[in-house]
C-alpha cells in the first residue's frame, strides 16, 4: 500500500489530504503480430483504499476520515497521483 499528500478542493474549500492506495502499472499492447498474438494496453490503475483530510493548524490540526468521498473525488485523487508518479 503506497500514501501520499495531496490537495483537494472539498465543497468549495482547500484540505491537505492523505490518501492510501494500490497502484498496478499498465501494459503496453501489441499490435505488430499476427492478430491472435495482438493484445490491447492496459492503463494504470489505481485502487484508492482511505482518504483523510486534516483540519486546522498544522500543530494541533485533527485528521478526519473522509474515504465516503473517494467515489465523488476519484478522478481528481487520480490525477493528482499521476502528477506526483510523473515527477519523480
Amino acid at each position: 500500500m503506497n500514501t501520499e499528500q495531496i490537495n483537494l478542493e472539498i465543497e468549495g474549500k482547500e484540505f491537505e489530504c492523505e490518501v492510501s492506495f494500490n497502484f498496478t502499472k499498465g501494459t503496453s499492447g501489441v499490435y505488430h503480430l499476427a492478430p491472435e498474438d495482438c493484445y490491447p494496453s492496459e492503463p494504470d490503475e489505481y485502487e484508492i483504499i482511505e482518504l483523510v483530510i486534516f483540519v486546522g493548524e498544522m500543530s494541533t490540526c485533527n485528521k478526519h476520515d473522509v474515504s465516503f468521498l473517494i467515489e465523488d473525488l476519484t478522478e481528481s485523487i487520480e490525477e493528482q497521483l499521476d502528477e506526483i508518479r510523473n515527477e519523480s
